[in-house]
């Protein structure tokens, strides 16, 4: 069966001497694994389309299973991530997570929609990263089935009064009496407003918010910390990452 979709490459995995196997996010779709044949020689008319942060639109034939890439049409190489380290680091994180909270043949165009604007950010560099990654990680975590609990504590269900914390292993914020059980993090009214307004505003205004460094370093360690204790993996592209910071 031929069919043609958009769809964002996440990964890119050689095969032999010419051929890569493409994890590609494709719209309506899900994750789904590609064979890119030839895609490793220079001349081959799928080299450009076949790398991590295209995309592009896709020609497939479905056999069973397994697709296999006839011809792609870009429609956004992000190229720019390329031409700096940081960039670069910080959207093979971005793809990483896509590609571990994403399911195979599981539609989930949500996310990718979120990947793509996220990508976007990095390439014009019109953002700081650090929001940039922040946002995405708690956005994703939303769409992913993994929201935390915002606004009662997670543990006893009270209402938060005076001073409030993030407990990434419990799942959300706590209260200051239930604070002392396990490692939860103080946050301060500024950085639960954002946590809120990132977790609940429309889709197309995700990044636009301002927020002090202070807090904003703050917010980043607890939604890296929460990614973290949902998936219960280690992120080698998160080492990098923050190894170039």
């Amino acid at each position: 069966m031929n069919l043609k979709v958009k769809g964002l490459v996440i990964k890119e995995t050689g095969v032999g001497e010419n051929d890569k196997v493409l994890t590609i996010l494709a719209e309506n779709l899900g994750k789904i694994q590609a064979w890119a044949k030839g895609s490793k020689k220079l001349k081959s008319p799928l080299t450009a389309s076949s790398q991590c942060f295209t995309y592009a639109i896709f020609e497939l034939f479905k056999n069973k299973d397994t697709y296999t890439i006839n011809q792609a049409e870009i429609i956004e190489s992000n190229f720019n991530i390329r031409n700096d380290l940081e960039s670069l680091a910080l959207a093979s994180y971005i793809a990483e997570l896509a590609n571990k909270f994403t399911y195979e043949n599981s539609a989930d165009d949500e996310i990718l929609k979120l990947t793509l604007n996220t990508l976007y950010l990095i390439s014009k560099n019109t953002k700081p990263k650090k929001l940039i990654k922040t946002v995405y990680e708690l956005r994703l975590m939303e769409l992913s089935g993994f929201m935390p609990e915002i606004y009662n504590c997670v543990i006893c269900g009270g209402e938060l009064t005076g001073k409030i914390y993030f407990d990434s292993h419990a799942g959300g914020v706590v209260c200051k009496r239930c604070s002392a059980n396990g490692d939860a993090i103080e946050i301060s009214p500024s950085v639960l407003a954002a946590l809120r307004f990132i977790l609940t505003c429309e889709d197309k205004k995700i990044f636009s918010f301002n927020i002090s460094d202070r807090s904003l370093n703050c917010l980043s360690k607890i939604s890296e910390s929460f990614v973290l204790a949902q998936a219960d993996y280690s992120f080698k592209t998160l080492e990098f990452y923050k190894s170039l910071i």
